[in-house]
């Protein structure tokens, strides 16, 4: 199955988590606005997965750590700045904003995570051409 399919169905399943979250915790603690910030996740996550793929096949040894790096600082100085910025337009709502987003940061890192180490495995079983 390929990456875009398992993250698709992998991003349907974190939606439905989000749902019941939102169906059944107090109105208090509920967020419409982890349904918007779901596509941000989607869209980098294969962004980055097609960038790191392209860099440990490079020819420089050091690209996919330097890229993994880069990426990683970007995806969590966007996340503070999202952060921040909901929680200056509505500081009411950012406690269960910020425990859904949370949530999802880390459930995409997590799977991020498995399907980069996938990659590398692979990259490690292929048979050299050297």
């Amino acid at each position: 199955m390929s990456y875009l399919v398992k993250l698709i169905i992998f991003s349907i399943i974190i939606a439905g988590a989000v749902f019941a979250w939102n169906s059944f915790v107090p109105q208090d603690y509920r967020s419409n606005g982890a349904y918007y910030i779901l596509p941000f996740f989607i869209a980098y996550a294969w962004i980055v997965h097609t960038w790191l793929n392209k860099a440990l096949n490079s020819e420089n040894k050091n690209a996919f750590t330097m890229q993994f790096m880069g990426a990683t600082g970007i995806k969590l100085f966007l996340s503070l700045i999202v952060l921040v910025i909901y929680g200056i337009l509505n500081r009411p709502g950012i406690v269960p904003f910020a425990i859904l987003y949370l949530f999802i940061y880390f459930t995409f890192t997590g799977f991020e995570t498995i399907a980069l180490f996938k990659l590398i495995k692979q990259q490690k079983t292929r048979p050299s051409h050297d």
